[in-house]
């Protein structure tokens, strides 16, 4: 039985291990990164364990890949397995565990999450204020969305956490979103991202 505190703890850790293989991903066949990758690989697999079984496919792709590999084959296996950790990690964040699960979650709370649909817009920061002001007008006012679902780099409070890079916010909320939205301007033409 988990909470939601023991949830987050556990999706904390395995994020940071996540980071930390990242950061010394650029050395593939160095010891330290191949130990990175499979403490990451590892930990992860239990802590996905306890929610989802083999009828999820992405607990099934994640948890069966082979790391019987060199630094540069399991850099191969990361690149292949980081979409399915990253929608592991958003199904749990929202309470969408698997069916064989003995979790509890406040069965409100689980509601109100799992229905929410994620929404990730990419834009050119150039044109932040005119974001700012669709995601204003439309969704929060218009529509009723809560800002926690919408992700986008332009703003604190929907944007970057303090710590973590751009690309790397870009690509994880890409592979967990439900609604990709590509504003497509000059400026994002022009744009190097």
């Amino acid at each position: 039985m988990a909470d939601r505190e023991t949830i987050h703890t556990e999706i904390a850790k395995i994020k940071q291990l996540r980071d930390t293989y990242d950061r010394l991903a650029s050395s593939p066949n160095l010891p330290e990164t191949i130990e990175a990758y499979h403490k990451w690989h590892e930990e992860s697999c239990v802590v996905f364990s306890h929610y989802f079984d083999d009828n999820c496919k992405e607990y099934d792709n994640f948890s069966s890949v082979n790391n019987d590999a060199n630094g540069y084959g399991l850099k191969a296996n990361y690149q292949k397995i980081r979409k399915d950790f990253c929608v592991l990690v958003d199904k749990l964040e929202r309470g969408d565990l698997g069916l064989n699960t003995q979790t509890i979650i406040a069965p409100a709370q689980q509601l109100m999450s799992s229905s929410k649909k994620r929404i990730f817009i990419s834009h050119a920061s150039k044109d932040n204020e005119l974001i700012g002001k669709f995601v204003d007008s439309i969704f929060l006012l218009g529509m009723g969305i809560d800002s926690e679902i919408i992700a986008y780099t332009s703003r604190e409070d929907t944007g970057v956490p303090a710590g973590e890079s751009i690309p790397q916010f870009i690509q994880d909320n890409i592979a967990c979103a439900d609604i990709v939205l590509l504003m497509i301007s000059d400026n994002y033409k022009d744009s190097e991202v």
